[in-house]
């Protein structure tokens, strides 16, 4: 049912999202649309014609993001095909004030295409721009351009909607200096903490997966409490290696990578230090998020293995369903002395229907390394409690608005399910995240430079310290020893874990039955002075290296399977007609996908009528080295 917009400071939010970015981003409006007088009325591209009609529409924010090569997302394909229709008049939105956030990605062709289609057709439709269009890049920090162009938003709606601006209510607060008496007797007092933490991490015996999984059944329902806090410890000069056992849920093939936990300087980690620009001054920093779930524990079994993926949540992108596929090899293809390792791999595909062609991509269902997510419950003091049944439920009265369970998390599970298989704990944490830890830090110092990291001020100090260098949630931990966020805070920020997407690098007509993929493993070393606490892998890349470790040995009697989906592709396959001259250009594993193309234009070549001639077929690769790193060099 169509619904009318009366109220005054009412506008129409819209979003479309493939991984949750631009919803998150359109929700996070919604929220702080109240404190300037504002209504929105948040919803989904694809309610287009059942919840709202764009033309009659008189002002709309969209938040979109691009998918593939160029694509809409899917809950924004059946709305972009609706303003495409050549059979519209020039003036069908001459009533529609509207402004446009494009999420995209420079390292990709057709950045935020999917934004810049809609705004141009919106040009051509007799729509308006009330504010203007805000291309956020990804590659180097979505909040670079997200959010100046929410601080302007919002003065910007108020005066179209002509709302009061006095009833403007800052989304912002400012935080008092530091108390310089404190810092030197603070910055000491991190340090011993951080050494004690390591300290006892490494000493106490972690238990093994096994014991994590028995639980005490004979008692009856009993309330556990997760509000104890860890001692204020951390880091010794030795490797701290975790037992790790097979990895929880789909993955059940191999042995994992372990975790290496390695000792920080005793001074000017960068991460920690507090910028002596920023010193006396007041920062500004993003309003306390209002927390809005609870966690109740049960001390009763759980059986984790009859839940379905997050939550039976839909896939991004997904063109199939997800199948269990086997690995019938594994080969690398550089020198034991490259810069990087590249795999690949040969996925077995007989009897399955993949209706894959050159340029298709695939998912890769991927979980959490199991050794990671038990050295975050040790640092969390979350280690009795990680196997226990958890109920999830949203707080009563929450100052949050539309505040729900995430829907990739089961409401009732347990920890180590939902941190090994549905939040993303390798993320940098967001600057609203970084927000909330601040009220679960006790030392000063400690508070300050986290609030530097998430401030206005420090906005270059966030891009280089927590961006750039990948800072994960347990580096922050190990970095700020004092800061104890309660669990269910990291439920509530932490993204959800999504697939890894790979090019397929073969051609059907060439190989049937089989997919290959290729793809650097990732590898990254413990250095504290980066802010890297611990050794680690890809999350995907690390695991698809551990378990193939046999194939690439040459042993192929073990039965390894993944599970994979296809993706969506529209745009992105090689031309059909083999008398177009075609240029590829692919770097690296850039060239996965045009191994593919390559494939099947010899194939069909030999397929041309006489007289037709074959069209120039040129490809640019590049490597560090021909003699290490030189893929697909025989071919």
């Amino acid at each position: 049912m169509l619904e009318k917009r009366k109220q005054k400071g009412q506008y129409l939010l819209v979003y479309g999202s493939a991984t949750g970015q631009a919803k998150a981003i359109a929700e996070d409006i919604a929220e702080k649309s109240d404190r300037y007088g504002l209504k929105a009325d948040l919803r989904c591209l694809d309610e287009s014609d059942k919840k709202f009609q764009v033309e009659q529409e008189t002002c709309m924010v969209i938040v979109v993001s691009t998918t593939g090569d160029g694509d809409p997302p899917e809950n924004a394909a059946k709305f972009v095909r609706k303003i495409k229709r050549k059979t519209l008049p020039l003036d069908f939105l001459r009533n529609l004030n509207y402004t446009i956030l494009g999420l995209g990605d420079t390292n990709y062709s057709n950045f935020c295409r999917c934004a810049k289609d809609i705004d141009s057709r919106f040009e051509q439709l007799g729509a308006k721009r009330f504010y203007p269009t805000g291309h956020a890049d990804d590659g180097v920090g979505l909040e670079i351009v997200v959010d100046p162009w929410l601080e302007g938003l919002f003065p910007a709606l108020q005066k179209f909607l002509n709302v009061d601006q006095d009833s403007e209510v800052s989304i912002c607060e400012k935080t008092k200096p530091l108390d310089r008496s404190l810092s030197e007797e603070s910055q000491n007092q991190i340090h011993m903490d951080g050494t004690d933490l390591i300290d006892k991490i490494i000493t106490d015996r972690l238990p093994s997966m096994s014991e994590h999984n028995k639980v005490d059944g004979s008692s009856p329902e009993s309330i556990i409490s997760n509000t104890d806090q860890i001692d204020s410890t951390a880091v010794c000069l030795e490797i701290l290696n975790i037992n790790s056992d097979k990895i929880e849920h789909v993955h059940d093939t191999g042995k994992e990578t372990q975790c290496g936990l390695v000792l920080p300087p005793p001074v000017g980690i960068k991460l920690v230090v507090c910028d002596c620009s920023l010193e006396g001054k007041e920062l500004t920093v993003p309003l306390l998020p209002p927390p809005f779930l609870n966690a109740t524990f049960i001390n009763d079994a759980n059986k984790t293995d009859l839940l379905e993926h997050q939550n039976g949540c839909k896939l991004p992108n997904a063109a199939s369903d997800v199948l269990h596929v086997g690995i019938t090899s594994a080969k690398v293809l550089t020198s034991h002395d490259a810069v990087k390792k590249t795999l690949l791999l040969q996925l077995n595909t007989k009897d399955l229907k993949l209706n894959f062609t050159p340029g298709s991509s695939m998912g890769i269902v991927c979980a959490n390394n199991s050794s990671e997510v038990e050295l975050l419950f040790k640092r969390l003091k979350l280690t009795d409690v990680a196997d226990k049944k958890v109920e999830l439920s949203v707080i009563e009265n929450t100052a949050k608005r539309r505040a729900v369970i995430p829907p990739h998390i089961p409401p009732t599970s347990t920890l180590r399910h939902i941190f090994t298989t549905c939040l993303d704990i390798r993320q940098p944490p967001s600057k609203a995240f970084l927000r909330s830890l601040v009220n679960s830090t006790s030392n000063p110092i400690e508070m300050r430079r986290l609030q530097e990291l998430c401030s206005k001020e420090g906005a270059s100090l966030y891009s280089e310290h927590i961006r750039e260098c990948n800072i994960s949630l347990l580096d922050l931990l190990f970095a700020f020893p004092s800061c104890h966020p309660p669990v269910e805070r990291l439920i509530e920020h932490l993204p959800r874990l999504l697939p890894r997407p790979y090019s397929v690098c073969s051609c059907p007509e060439y190989k049937p039955d089989v997919i290959d993929i290729v793809f650097n493993v990732i590898e990254i070393p413990g250095d504290p002075e980066k802010g890297h606490y611990y050794s680690r892998k890809g999350i995907c890349t690390g695991w698809l290296d551990d378990i193939t470790k046999c194939l690439q040995s040459g042993d192929e009697t073990e039965q390894i399977t993944i599970p994979i989906y296809l993706r969506t592709n529209q745009y992105f396959v090689p031309p059909a007609d083999l008398t177009k001259p075609i240029i590829m250009i692919g770097p690296g594993t850039g060239v996965a996908p045009f191994v593919g193309f390559l494939q099947q234009r010899s194939i069909r070549k030999d397929c041309l009528s006489e007289g037709q001639k074959y069209g120039e077929t040129w490809l640019f690769f590049g490597c560090r080295n021909r003699d290490k790193d030189f893929l697909f060099r025989l071919e």
